[in-house]
């Protein structure tokens, strides 16, 4: 049995010649040489060891990354950090922040752009929870950080419990791991909505805007804006049921969705829920108009909503502008033969409307489209 004392401490050791022996030396020995001295009567009279001049046991500090248990160093465990100090065991990342991972590139690229000395080293210190993400427990291993949840923005990094995450802002939408996205068309976003689909009475959904309004961040008809230009805004999320901006001008809007006012009828005003019929005696052939134009000469409009005038009546007169229903018979002495007017800017009558006299020969009774033809009576019209 031998007696060893290091550093004023002794330990008892069972060896003998030619055999090896472990000696457990007490922790937090601060670096530097210690002589071993050896008893042989049972502690009584210690002798250095070794040669006249004896031998010494170095003792040096754990290195950076590194813990040292019972004398032997280890690299840091995963989601632990080891200080710049002698560490006796690894410290667990805290909340809010993930461990460092060790790979000969990436410890060697971090060592060198940070200024550590060796990849180890690098094991010294946590980083902050990633954006994107948080970190609600201690000792979180690199790339085990908890992805944002649904409604919340995690955009800070060193993100640990809930209670510091960011709602989704009102306008917007946040799901699982993305986030935050224009609120859809159509639809307005409370604070903190988790999805794009719509639940009738779910606030983390969105919900269906009143009508008369535009909601969403995306017109329903593009061509509608690029024929209305004035009426663009720039994309953003409707926050609340009053939508983003009043329906335009030519248009109307029902359940948040622009709908350009269909042909044969007219939006003269924003905030529309609906478009009106144009009144019999007018049309509208386009879409998107705040107007509806008189029947032109030649024709008549007799429903409310015409996108298109009918021609006139064969044998009735349909002189003027704004004509309802073809009234007037043609007189007698006359014919009328349908007529076309492509447009017409006023109530003149044109000459293409008149009435014909019948021709030699033939004559014409009240309401006729085409003279009689009666060779034998030379009076006939």
């Amino acid at each position: 049995m031998l007696h060893v004392r290091v550093a004023g401490v002794t330990r008892a050791v069972v060896a003998s010649e030619g055999s090896a022996a472990v000696l457990e030396l007490p922790r937090g020995l601060a670096p530097g040489h210690y002589p071993i001295m050896v008893s042989i009567d049972g502690g009584t009279t210690f002798v250095a060891a070794g040669p006249a001049e004896g031998y010494a046991l170095q003792i040096r500090g754990c290195p950076a990354g590194s813990f040292c248990d019972q004398n032997i160093e280890q690299k840091c465990l995963e989601g632990h950090f080891c200080p710049q100090v002698a560490s006796l065991a690894p410290i667990k990342c805290a909340i809010g922040s993930v461990g460092r991972t060790f790979d000969s590139e990436a410890a060697s690229a971090a060592a060198a752009f940070e200024g550590y000395e060796d990849g180890v080293a690098w094991l010294s210190e946590c980083d902050a929870c990633p954006s994107g993400g948080h970190c609600p427990s201690l000792g979180l291993p690199h790339f085990t950080y908890r992805a944002c949840p649904p409604g919340y923005v995690c955009g800070s990094p060193g993100t640990g419990s809930l209670n510091q995450l960011e709602p989704c802002p009102a306008g917007m939408y946040c799901p699982l791991e993305g986030g935050p996205i224009y609120c859809p068309e159509g639809a307005w976003c409370p604070e903190a909505t988790t999805t794009f689909r719509s639940v009738a009475g779910n606030f983390s959904t969105p919900q269906p805007c009143k009508d008369g309004v535009r909601c969403g961040a995306v017109p329903a008809d593009a061509a509608f804006f690029r024929a209305h230009p004035a009426a663009w805004e720039e994309p953003k999320g409707a926050r609340d049921p009053g939508g983003v901006a009043e329906c335009p001008v030519g248009a109307f809007c029902s359940d948040g969705l622009v709908h350009p006012c269909p042909p044969g009828s007219f939006c003269r005003a924003s905030g529309l829920r609906r478009a009106t019929e144009c009144p019999p005696g007018s049309f509208r052939s386009t879409e998107g108009d705040s107007e509806c134009r008189l029947c032109p000469p030649g024709t008549f409009c007799y429903y409310a909503g015409q996108a298109i005038p009918y021609k006139c009546k064969p044998g009735f007169t349909c002189q003027y502008e704004g004509g309802a229903t073809p009234i007037q018979p043609c007189p007698a002495g006359s014919y009328c033969r349908v007529a076309i007017a492509a447009s017409a800017s006023n109530s003149t009558m044109q000459e293409a409307h008149h009435p014909r006299l019948c021709q030699a020969k033939t004559y014409c009774l009240w309401g006729v489209y085409d003279p009689v033809v009666d060779p034998t009576n030379p009076q006939a019209a």
